[in-house]
Parts: structure tokens; sequence; C-alpha cells
């Protein structure tokens, strides 16, 4: 599933998820600022990333197929509006490397990692909560969708209409939400106790982001 954390020992599920949030927030506005070399430089290096947390880039492109048919759209539109598609061909690419950053995220740090780095940074506890809860909540709904979809196709149904299988899951979805907030509610949940504490840095976070600076400077160096 794309949305969702793997367990693996790798250099970058060991680094602080405060550095990686900044790191991602970096990488992300630089991609969608730059042009040209730049873009393209900064986008293969999310790319060339995924090794580097021991995911398969085949199958991280796979999982993110979906992903490829809103990064076509600037190549689509390139080519009609002129006769060369190069600058089409860099916006798509760039817009797949900007839209791989979150997914590089998610796949190397625990939800909860994600939201105590939120609320470090001065997100309020209760949206870093809301959003710990959502990103719970995607595999669990790709999973409904995908059940949908294999008991409509034994009944026979056709598959033209995507809501016929998108409209059950978001029922499945909302219903295990009132559940888990009537669950909490039960329980005496209080926000306070909910996120863990954020571990000191350490060395190799210091040298990680170095390294991550080092490069953005050198791709901020090339020529559009």
């Amino acid at each position: 599933m794309l949305m969702r954390f793997e367990d693996r020992r790798s250099l970058i599920h060991s680094l602080d998820p405060r550095a990686k949030l900044a790191a991602a927030l970096a990488l992300s506005s630089f991609i969608v600022l730059s042009s040209g070399a730049q873009a393209l430089s900064s986008s293969a290096f999310v790319l060339a990333l995924f090794p580097l947390a021991s995911a398969s880039v085949k199958a991280a492109a796979w999982e993110a197929r979906w992903l490829f048919f809103p990064a076509a759209l600037p190549l689509v539109f390139h080519a009609l509006a002129s006769d060369s598609a190069a600058s089409g061909l860099v916006a798509s690419f760039s817009l797949l490397g900007l839209l791989m950053v979150p997914v590089l995220l998610v796949k190397t740090t625990r939800p909860e990692q994600i939201a105590s780095g939120l609320h470090w940074f001065g997100v309020p506890r209760r949206a870093a909560l809301v959003f710990l809860l959502a990103l719970r909540f995607v595999p669990g709904f790709q999973r409904g969708l995908q059940e949908t979809r294999i008991a409509q196709a034994c009944r026979g149904a056709s598959r033209r209409n995507p809501f016929s299988s998108a409209l059950p899951s978001l029922h499945s979805a909302f219903r295990a939400a009132r559940s888990l907030s009537v669950s909490l509610e039960a329980r005496g949940f209080e926000e306070e106790r909910f996120l863990p504490p954020c571990r000191p840095f350490s060395g190799r976070d210091a040298v990680a982001v170095s390294v991550f600076l080092f490069f953005l400077l050198i791709f901020y160096n090339l020529k559009p």
C-alpha cells in the first residue's frame, strides 16, 4: 500500500522525524520554486533516496502508479500548447518527484513520530493527532476499497463507475471513525499522553542534515 509505514532497517528510517520533516518541506519547496536542471536534479535526488530507505524502486513505482496520471498532465498540456514537449517532460518529472516526497516520508517514519515532530514545530496537538489518525485510516481505506472491488467483480458488477466502489469504502471508513471516537471517549482519552516525546538529536542526524544541505546547495547553483 502507498501511504503506509514500512518497518525496515535503513539510514533514513533511523533519522529523527523532525529532520525528515524539515528536509521534506525544504525539498518540496525547492522543487516548486525551481525549474529546468534544478527541478530535474532535485526530483532525481528524491527517487535516489528510496534505495537508501531499503525500498525497491520497482515496488515503489508500482504502488505509486496512481501518481503517474497527475504527473503526466503537464506533459500533455505542454504538448498540446507548444511544438516541443521537453518543457512538459521536465514539469511532469518535477511533479512526480514532488509527489514522491510525502510518500517517502510516510514509508520511513512512524505516524506517531510524524505527529510528534509536527507538534514540536508548533502544530497544535489536536491538529497533529488528527493527522496521525488520518494516516492510520489510509491503509484501511485502501484495503476496504480493494475488497469492495473484488466483491463487486465476483458479482459481475461493472467497473466503469468509480463511485460504486468508493461510496461503500467511505461508508466503512466513517463507521470506523465513529467507533474509534466512541472508544476513545469511553477510555478517557487525553491528548497530552497520546503523542510520544521526541528524542534528542544525534550526531547521525546532524551529519544527514549537513549532507542534505550540501546537495541542496549544489542543486541551487545549477543553471535553470
